[in-house]
């Protein structure tokens, strides 16, 4: 657990901060927050979201590819693709 601990301590967030993480179920955190843990951790944005958890069965087909997907690349791959479609996505609402 030492190792997991100074991992987390690598992403440059506050021992405080972490251990607050741990201890509340409702804990609003930044995007910048959470790829800087994943990072830490060496792990995906994604599976860290996920845990073991995550089902996503109830997602359409091509909703549930893109998750497998992105979570089979690594994170400054996945983080570039998720940018991008999030910058598609908002485009195409703006001409609707």
């Amino acid at each position: 657990m030492s190792n997991f601990k100074g991992s987390l301590q690598q992403s440059g967030l506050s021992v405080n901060f972490i251990s607050s993480l741990e201890r509340l179920d409702k804990q609003n955190i930044s995007i910048q927050k959470l790829i800087a843990i994943a990072n830490a951790l060496d792990v995906s944005v994604i599976d860290l979201l996920k845990g073991d958890q995550a089902d996503f069965s109830e997602l359409p087909l091509y909703a549930q590819l893109l998750i497998k997907r992105l979570a089979s690349m690594d994170s400054c791959q996945a983080n570039q693709v998720a940018k991008h479609l999030l910058a598609l996505i908002n485009d195409l609402k703006c001409k609707s």
